[in-house]
């Protein structure tokens, strides 16, 4: 039947898109973990501290929040991340 055959077209395009949904939005924090990731290596976020360390003669451990931020930053991309494969099933 035609109209069988286009409604199951249609619950196909849509499962799809719902697909599409979530996949690009477990993807885009899955990309923004790993950039966090890589600003956090030692000529990114650590390259700064240091550089703003000797600039301003300010002791390291006073930048230590920043590295725990990022840190930070990189955990809840993970938890958001998975919270999109969560909402998909």
């Amino acid at each position: 039947n035609f109209a069988e055959e286009k409604k199951r077209r249609n619950d196909a395009k849509k499962e799809i898109e719902r697909y599409q949904f979530y996949y690009m939005r477990y993807k885009n924090h899955e990309f923004s973990q790993k950039y966090a990731k890589q600003l956090m290596s030692e000529d990114g976020l650590v390259a700064r501290i240091n550089y703003l360390q000797e600039l301003l003669k300010i002791p390291y451990s006073e930048f230590s929040f920043i590295m725990e931020a990022a840190q930070t930053v990189v955990d809840f991309r993970q938890t958001l991340k998975f919270t999109y494969v969560y909402a998909f099933f």
